[in-house]
């Protein structure tokens, strides 16, 4: 059985079914967990077809042989740790795990766990919930190796049983590299401690997002990591929470590297063509490495709280899809939760603002068809944005005219390339970041980051990534 585990209260447990629904969903049921120890070394592979077959042919995999008949057997056991869970959301649950369990063999198991324990840490959305992940062991069986943990804010669309194929060795964690982390607080990725004896630690190259944790749990246990991160939360100022005290905790000789597509930031489709090979988009991953997990996704991870899935953030995947939308399909069919997420979509779709920011963007599109276009921006920004919303949808100038001659319709935005999708809205926000901080002189640099922002969609934008084999 392969364990699982997510941190949810009440108010996301309609998430943490829709996460659930989509690993059932992306398990291949034509493989047999057996499927994926079959090892090839990376000697013997043409590199180029070694990232067509597989997210993780070159890393060591644990002999079947030797696995427990527990170890062995096919199915999921989802752990939820929770501070509160109501009686109609356990009901959910239960019937969940009986209707998933028709397309693969399925468990959801609830642990309550008391926050008391973090009390004086800095809250994460008014509760303690990111801390419960240093007590994932307490709840997983002690013959378990392993158990991989996931955020809520996520979306499975590849078969996650390879990972528990891995063999560790004494690694103690399997994480995903992250952006180099910067902030106002601090210039450079570093955590500042709170009294003299103790000495900053600084993240630079080495930091990872603590939202994927592929768990060896007893090297976990043997280093301590619960009480180390203890020690780190009472002694640090904490920016990012449990992020920056796993990082501090478990050092670089201690974690496994894994693909980028196993926690591929939705961002990363506007960001990562922001930079060139030497940069490595802000990341410890190679451009190729970066195009492969763009073109093949294991796990979308809705890390910023401007994008989350449910939120319908305007992101196109390589494929020319609205990856906001993909979750919506997994979460309208996700039995025992669809009735409430129906309610939520329609909300969300009669919402005046997703119409708004639609006509905007392609209206922005159309003005910078050429070069002049740009150095136009300041004052269609100021006409546009210094405008009551419900004016722009009303205009027939934001209506379907200016769509058209981009290539597509209002309601149909799909039709346009995935490059220039993500250009309109990416366009958009910086549009409407100028706008907002316009009395510090933003709107005067706008065409510059503007042209920018073009020159690197050309250049490195997800068209190039979907034309190249």
């Amino acid at each position: 059985m392969f364990h699982i585990s997510f941190c949810a209260n009440e108010a996301y447990a309609k998430y943490t079914a829709v996460l659930i629904t989509s690993i059932i969903q992306s398990t291949d049921s034509t493989k047999r967990f057996r499927d994926f120890f079959a090892t090839r070394e990376r000697e013997s592979l043409n590199p180029k077809s070694l990232l067509k077959n597989s997210h993780l042919d070159s890393y060591p995999k644990r002999n079947y042989d030797s696995l427990s008949d527990d170890e062995r057997r096919e199915g999921y056991i989802f752990h939820i740790i929770s501070d509160f869970l109501s009686d109609d959301s356990r009901t959910r649950f239960v019937h969940l795990a009986k209707d998933l369990a028709k397309i693969y063999p399925c468990e959801i198991c609830i642990h309550i766990c008391d926050d008391k324990l973090f009390s004086g840490l800095p809250r994460l959305n008014g509760n303690y919930l990111t801390y419960f992940r240093f007590f994932i062991p307490q709840f997983i069986p002690q013959n378990c190796v392993s158990c991989l943990y996931l955020d809520i804010d996520m979306l499975v669309v590849g078969d996650l049983r390879e990972l528990f194929a891995l063999d560790m060795g004494d690694k103690c964690v399997g994480v995903v590299k992250d952006y180099i982390v910067r902030n106002s607080l601090r210039k450079k990725p570093k955590l500042i401690a709170k009294r003299s004896d103790f000495r900053d630690i600084d993240f630079t190259g080495t930091h990872f997002n603590a939202g994927f944790l592929l768990l060896n749990l007893p090297e976990w246990k043997k280093q301590n990591i619960v009480q180390k991160s203890f020690e780190v939360m009472k002694n640090y100022h904490l920016d990012m929470h449990d992020q920056d005290t796993l990082n501090a905790v478990i050092v670089e000789q201690n974690r496994l590297k894994l693909p980028f597509e196993f926690n591929l930031l939705p961002r990363a489709f506007l960001q990562s063509i922001c930079n060139d090979e030497s940069n490595h988009f802000k990341f410890d991953y190679t451009r190729k490495e970066m195009d492969f997990a763009l073109k093949n996704p294991v796990i979308f991870h809705f890390t910023s709280a401007c994008v989350k899935q449910w939120q319908n953030p305007k992101i196109c995947n390589v494929q020319g899809q609205n990856i906001s939308l993909l979750w919506w399909e997994v979460a309208l069919k996700t039995p025992r939760f669809a009735d409430i997420l129906q309610s939520e979509f329609e909300q969300l779709s009669a919402n005046s603002d997703k119409n708004y920011e639609n006509r905007v963007a392609i209206y922005l599109l159309k003005c910078v068809k050429n070069f002049l276009g740009f150095f136009a921006l300041p004052f269609v920004v100021a006409k546009i944005f210094g405008k009551n919303p419900n004016e722009i949808l009303k205009s027939r100038k934001f209506g379907e005219s200016s769509v058209k001659s981009c290539g597509g319709k209002t309601n149909d935005l799909h039709k346009l390339s995935p490059s220039d999708y993500n250009f309109a809205f990416e366009l958009f926000y910086l549009c409407q970041k100028c706008w907002n901080k316009r009395k510090r002189g933003y709107l005067l640099i706008l065409p510059l980051r503007a042209i920018k922002l073009k020159i690197r969609h050309n250049r490195y934008g997800i068209n190039r990534i979907a034309n190249n084999p």
